[in-house]
């Protein structure tokens, strides 16, 4: 189910050029941990981390990025989290409509 390193290595490449190939891009919805530090790589490559930001993966947390964007973390949707109520429907719809206002 969690891609290999070698999977995720693959994969980047892509993400890099989807990034590129978005410039109206205001900002990003990770879904889950892997997702953000993702993200959190693609934003160091590209320069868009702020200095005096500690970037840490909560559910609900969205942080401002240097050119504008923002990065918004939640829990992966998984059957085993909104099973567990890890995540639940409430949380999810607050975090949409946060980032839906920073669009």
């Amino acid at each position: 189910n969690k891609p290999t390193r070698e999977e995720q290595a693959k994969c980047f490449p892509y993400l890099v050029r989807t990034y590129h190939l978005m410039p109206n891009l205001k900002g990003f919805l990770a879904l889950g941990q892997l997702a953000f530090d993702t993200c959190l790589r693609l934003a160091k490559q590209e320069s868009l981390l702020l200095p005096d930001v500690r970037y840490t993966f909560r559910h609900g947390a969205i942080y401002s990025l240097s050119d504008g964007k923002f990065l918004a973390a939640s829990y992966h949707p998984s059957a085993r989290n909104t099973y567990t109520k890890l995540l639940t429907l409430e949380m999810m719809t607050e975090l949409l409509q946060r980032v839906r206002e920073r669009l």
